[in-house]
Parts: C-alpha cells; structure tokens; sequence
C-alpha cells in the first residue's frame, strides 16, 4: 500500500440520501445514496434519524473495500418525499451464493426479505436470535425481542418465517 492510497482513502466527503436501516442499540444506519449505492454510516449523537428520513452526511471515508463513512455530521432533510425501496426478495440460497464465502460489498447494506424453516430459538437478555434455513443453509437472525417478552404462540422450531433484515 503506497503513502497516497492511504491518503486517498481517507478524502473527506459528503452526499445525501435516505436512511434504510436502522435498529436501536447500533452505532450505524444504512443509507442509499442518490446513485443507489449503500453505505454503513456511524450514527451522531442528538441526531435522531429513522428508516425514511433524507438526510446529508458529511465524514471521510473509512480504508475499507465495504462503503463506510465516518460520520461527521448528519443534517436531516425534511419534507422529502424520497421513499425506502421494498427490501428485495431473496431465497436463502441465493443469499448464500451471491455472499459466499468472503461475502460481496455488492449486497453490503441492502435490505433483503427471505422465507425458512425455523430450526432454532435462542432467547437473549435483549433480543432474540433464529437459526433459519433452507436446505442445508441456515442463516442466523437477530431480533430486537427481549427475554422479558413473551413470542406468539406460533412462532415454534418447525414453522416457516419471513425475515427483513441488511
């Protein structure tokens, strides 16, 4: 790695887009930028930015092959009338193909719905964690479901799901 890849690397930038993602707990949202694209951005303290909101971030880059930013500031844009995309359906195979086995900065931050055979519950203090699969793959899930809440009475080892998630 040369002296001005690193320098490159870091360039300070800024753009605009909407929020796709975002789960309370994370230092980060997802973002589709006005070119379609999707970058991982580190949220800022007293910004309170959701799934829809436009917004302008301003950071640097992180030296990463994946679209990270930095954060610097987040200026929300109101009264946009930008939409989130539908999550894209995928099948658990497709998902595996298209991520495996060193994963695929394509697919990096997209919002991706898939269906499959529960096979585990793993209760946590704060959420809860499903082993789904389809075939021989499984995928693991994590849901913002605490201990303290009880799961509907159809949600058992042995049903099919539909999972959203990036």
């Amino acid at each position: 790695m040369t002296f001005a890849s690193v320098i490159l690397a870091s360039i300070a930038t800024n753009f605009s887009g909407v929020i796709t993602f975002e789960r309370e707990g994370l230092p980060f949202y997802f973002l589709k930028d006005d070119s379609g694209s999707n970058w991982r951005i580190e949220k800022v303290e007293g910004v309170p930015a959701h799934v829809g909101d436009f917004v302008e971030v301003r950071g640097e880059k992180e030296f990463s092959s994946k679209p990270r930013l930095k954060t610097r500031e987040i200026v929300l844009k109101k009264g946009s009338d930008r939409a989130v995309a539908a999550p894209v359906e995928v099948t658990i195979a497709e998902l595996f193909d298209a991520v495996m086995p060193h994963g695929n900065p394509a697919w990096y931050g997209g919002v991706y719905t898939t269906e499959g055979l529960l096979r585990d519950i793993n209760r946590r203090q704060n959420s809860t964690q499903l082993l789904v699969g389809d075939g021989e793959r499984n995928i693991q899930v994590d849901m913002p479901w605490a201990l303290d809440v009880a799961l509907p009475d159809d949600f058992v080892v042995g049903a099919t799901v539909r999972v959203t998630g990036a």
